[in-house]
């Protein structure tokens, strides 16, 4: 069942990555204003900076760097003056970017199998320092458990918890965008391990295993200071096709934002596949235009208010990312546009959550994220509704479609043949179910071969 009628479904994600260099940061903060903005945008959760990815921190911290243009707890004012009008406050921490603390400590970077340092955009370590980067250009720093920079993000992590009386939950970005890394530390922890570090596949499963064990060490931080908050690890932590940390998270917010990253057809199957897990769900966009973090940008009203319909369709909840000019003043533009779109989602929650979907049409995943979205986008464009086939229930629709690229283990394919017995139907497309040059179940057909030419015509 959907749970998300017990969860903040109207919330707001406030980004704040601001540069050393700017001065008198949060000098316009005020508590009024702030609130002002949240009653306008009709907005029930609001997640609040703690640390962005210039590595700065924006309350007084003995563990990080407090940004140098900030003389207050510009966090904690954010956190009280949402409490005072019953908005939940979760707390966001950079993880995977922080450049001050990738160029204080060099060793706290990931490195690449042929000892470069793994860089986000445009990035040359040897350019000239005023020379102009590309967009979005980041080192990333490695995260995985037992190095000192999870430490010093333990460090932090636990600095917050403590601060707060009340927290929420913890919100922690760029947490799984790579997926190997060979820094000095994680060899070192291959090497005890005994893991030939030649082996890309075992070298992956190792930075599987580390990069978990960073995710639960932070969710026993939070838990032992706050057993009720809610946690996320962003990029990658709602990816249907990173299973393997879905168990970390106590909800899932995919992140997307339809008019410059993944579109609008990237969300139907995104959410009918967490529909599945037993756990709120949100839909993460941004009021942003071109890109994540813009300030010149508005994303239309009328826009944000299809995107709410579209995901309350399918069950979700939404958050709508801002990103706070640096003097800390919130503009109020931004949240009529909000609030427009919220006033609506407010008054059709009632017939959107707490339900379940009534399908009799099942989609198998493929490893391919654009197979499954253009499944979706022929269903959906004939008006044909469909959900996600999990942990092998097939028998829970009249009829399977199992597309292209899809690899089906053994006890998939038993589950399979046994749905069909039982008068299941299968709609199987391409390669889906070619093993070995042959069909995988008896389908009264011969597999011949790949098709000579790129369009067949019958």
């Amino acid at each position: 069942m959907n749970i998300n009628n017990k969860f903040a479904t109207r919330q707001t994600h406030l980004d704040f990555h601001t540069s050393p260099d700017i001065a008198a940061v949060g000098s316009r903060f005020s508590k009024e204003n702030f609130q002002r903005a949240l009653k306008l945008g009709n907005i029930d959760s609001i997640t609040v900076f703690a640390k962005c990815h210039h590595g700065y921190c924006y309350y007084p911290t003995k563990i990080g760097y407090q940004h140098p243009g900030l003389d207050f707890d510009l966090t904690g004012a954010m956190i009280d003056a949402a409490h005072e009008i019953g908005v939940r406050a979760p707390i966001y921490i950079t993880a995977g970017w922080s450049h001050n603390d990738a160029i204080t400590h060099l060793g706290w970077r990931s490195v690449n199998k042929d000892g470069k340092f793994i860089l986000n955009g445009a990035v040359d370590d040897h350019s000239a320092p005023d020379a102009p980067k590309g967009e979005c250009s980041w080192h990333m720093l490695c995260l995985n458990d037992g190095g000192e920079y999870a430490d010093h993000i333990y460090a932090i992590t636990e600095e917050v918890c403590q601060r707060y009386s009340v927290v929420d939950g913890l919100f922690f970005d760029i947490c799984i965008v790579n997926d190997a890394c060979y820094c000095e530390s994680c060899k070192r922890g291959m090497r005890d391990m005994g893991i030939d570090i030649e082996n890309d596949n075992e070298v992956k499963k190792y930075f599987v295993i580390k990069r978990r064990a960073f995710m639960e060490k932070c969710s026993e931080i939070l838990k032992k200071y706050h057993p009720d908050a809610t946690i996320f690890f962003n990029s990658g932590g709602a990816d249907p096709y990173k299973p393997e940390y879905h168990a970390v998270q106590s909800h899932y917010e995919m992140e997307d934002l339809p008019t410059c990253e993944g579109g609008y057809d990237k969300l139907p199957v995104s959410a009918k596949f967490f529909a599945n897990k037993n756990k709120a769900y949100l839909g993460l966009t941004g009021k942003f235009h071109l890109a994540w973090g813009e300030f010149g940008g508005f994303k239309t009203k009328e826009a944000l208010k299809y995107e709410a319909c579209q995901m309350a369709l399918y069950g979700a909840g939404m958050s709508i990312g801002d990103h706070m000019h640096p003097d800390g003043e919130m503009e109020m533009q931004t949240y009529e546009n909000i609030g427009y779109a919220y006033d609506y989602l407010e008054k059709i929650a009632p017939f959107c959550y707490g339900g379940e979907p009534v399908v009799n049409i099942g989609l198998y995943c493929s490893s391919r994220a654009e197979v499954n979205e253009g499944v979706s986008k022929i269903l959906l464009q004939h008006q044909i509704d469909f959900g996600i086939i999990s942990e092998n229930n097939f028998s829970d629709f009249d009829t399977v479609i199992i597309p292209e690229y899809s690899h089906l283990d053994d006890i998939a394919l038993e589950s399979l043949k046994g749905y069909l017995c039982n008068g299941g139907k299968l709609l199987a497309v391409g390669d889906s179910l070619v093993v070995d040059g042959k069909f995988a179940i008896d389908m009264g057909l011969e597999f011949i071969g790949e098709a000579e030419y790129d369009c067949d015509y019958i």
